[in-house]
């Protein structure tokens, strides 16, 4: 998996749960990443910070999906982040039938929205990487 490097003291605040890292916080090198693609991301001493999507397109150039090793960036994770949202989420009900359903960073799905109208779902990734 590719790393990128942090350029800036970011990694008390990313384990607290910022999940974004914008472009000018972090070097992509040589490394032949392509947007969508999913990076390690190490501090300037090379320890492991955490793991994201990359979007070379975007001022936020990696939106942060864990700062825990253990934990791979894969379908299971966002089955299991999609599942924990939805038991979240009081509706829907008789008298609401409209209401999001993926929060994006919130329900820890950065660039992910989701939004529910009656019986049909609007996804809506924001940008190519989250779109992959």
């Amino acid at each position: 998996m590719t790393q990128v490097t942090l350029t800036q003291p970011l990694e008390e605040r990313l384990r607290l749960g910022h999940p974004w890292i914008y472009a000018d916080a972090i070097s992509v090198g040589r490394s032949g990443a392509k947007t969508g693609d999913i990076v390690e991301v190490v501090n300037t001493q090379g320890d492991w910070v955490g793991r994201g999507v990359l979007d070379l397109d975007s001022p936020l150039r990696v939106r942060l999906w864990t700062t825990r090793q253990d934990v791979a960036v894969d379908e299971a994770l966002l089955r299991s982040r999609i599942k924990a949202a939805k038991r979240r989420r009081p509706f829907p009900d008789a008298q609401t039938t409209g209401f999001r359903l993926l929060n994006g960073e919130g329900d820890g799905l950065p660039g992910i929205t989701c939004d529910v109208y009656g019986d049909v779902g609007v996804l809506r990734p924001d940008g190519v990487a989250a779109e992959r």
